[in-house]
């Protein structure tokens, strides 16, 4: 939701301001149930150099998950090669981590970036890998400074988007939308599958892949943003 403006002002009606949803991106998944998840046909190859990239808006009052294993998957594939994504939050949720990671096994090729500033915002995020390492991870274009996963996942083998915590009572909740999988971003940079996840987010319809062919199924009953 955003404010309405007018050359440049902000319109008011009623002594209020007047808010409007922006065209293009509402109906939303709202992701904050365990049960609620899209689940993909099949697992898109991730081998070699690959760029994961899509649109997040974390919650500002994310709650901690209070969890070893306190890994929200945002996308997770297992195939040859590995490519995943998640949230990783601690101290009450004042710290809320992107992790991302290539390998299952030791060593573990893996890398986080801080997103604690970015509560609240919706940010375009880039995680690049090369055949076996995590490269590098921006926010709205800028490179973050990497530390190691704060938690390592091993074992999953699943392809979807939404909540995956095995051992927390709380779901940190998150938007997701626009999910694109690139292959050789350092050359040739060729989009290979893109599910936008709206309108009508809990609909499957919102998740037939625009550019590829592995579309997505819904599961759960997940509320989506108005």
């Amino acid at each position: 939701m955003s404010y309405l403006k007018y050359n440049g002002k902000m319109v008011t009606s009623n002594n209020k301001y007047v808010t409007y949803v922006p065209p293009g991106n509402h109906g939303q998944v709202i992701w904050d149930g365990f049960n609620d998840y899209i689940s993909f046909a099949a697992d898109p190859s991730v081998t070699g150099s690959k760029k994961m990239e899509f649109y997040i808006k974390i919650d500002a009052n994310i709650p901690d998950t209070v969890a070893l294993n306190a890994d929200i998957f945002l996308f997770e594939q297992t195939q040859v090669d590995i490519f995943k994504a998640g949230l990783y939050v601690t101290g009450s949720g004042s710290s809320v981590s992107l992790e991302a990671i290539t390998n299952t096994s030791a060593p573990f090729n893996d890398g986080a970036a801080n997103l604690t500033a970015y509560k609240g915002q919706e940010i375009l995020v880039e995680i690049t890998k090369s055949t076996n390492s995590i490269l590098s991870i921006k926010v709205n274009g800028t490179p973050q400074s990497l530390s190691a996963v704060q938690n390592v996942w091993s074992n999953f083998p699943k392809y979807q988007i939404g909540p995956k915590n095995y051992a927390a009572s709380t779901v940190p909740t998150f938007l997701l939308r626009d999910l694109k999988l690139y292959t050789d971003p350092s050359t040739s940079n060729t989009l290979t599958h893109h599910w936008k996840g709206y309108p009508d987010g809990n609909l499957a319809s919102a998740w037939v892949d625009q550019v590829g062919s592995i579309n997505g199924t819904v599961f759960g009953s997940p509320n989506i943003t108005p």
